[in-house]
């Protein structure tokens, strides 16, 4: 029988709201290791050569597809990853660690067939978001030039389908800068 991968990535999305569902109590679900999940679902991605149509994103499976930014309509936005300050064994580190770390080597996905997810917010929005995640959060934020980026060549854009959630697999180190509070 050969199943139509699109149906495929349904049941597997069905396999996945079910197991946030068991993880959990009548209180609801725990989402306790999502980056675990989204791990292995990448592995199979990769596997399955499917990593460049589809990404883990959100407690699921969403298909993506490439995208340009060039004529994105608000060409004011500021855009930027929230990037954990974790070394490439999963340990915590100090921002100052991980940011040297990505001075040396750019940025570029840890996991096999999960992409990184852009954000992106007008300057007023970018500010009030720095106030707030400088004060809950062990994480930080790295603003990407990401239209030179692209226009260089030296990044591939995705796009959910579903939404405008956009993602990238790697980012060299001359586009990033790290944001100050």
């Amino acid at each position: 029988m050969n199943l139509p991968i699109e149906k495929e990535i349904e049941l597997i999305n069905e396999i996945i709201s079910t197991a946030i569902d068991h993880g959990g109590d009548l209180g609801g679900a725990y989402y306790s290791d999502w980056p675990s999940l989204e791990s292995a679902i990448g592995k199979w991605l990769d596997a399955r050569m499917l990593s460049n149509l589809y990404t883990p994103y959100n407690n699921k499976i969403v298909p993506i597809s490439k995208a340009s930014i060039r004529n994105y309509s608000r060409g004011k936005d500021i855009w930027y990853l929230r990037v954990p300050a974790i070394d490439s064994k999963g340990k915590r580190v100090s921002i100052d660690q991980k940011w040297q770390e990505i001075q040396n080597a750019g940025l570029s996905t840890q996991q096999q067939g999960v992409k990184l997810e852009l954000e992106h917010r007008s300057k007023e929005e970018f500010q009030e978001l720095l106030i707030r995640f400088q004060q809950f959060n062990d994480d930080f934020i790295v603003i990407v030039d990401i239209i030179q980026a692209e226009f260089d060549g030296e990044c591939e854009l995705y796009q959910a389908k579903e939404n405008s959630t956009y993602f990238v697999d790697s980012i060299p180190t001359k586009y990033l800068y790290l944001a100050t509070f």
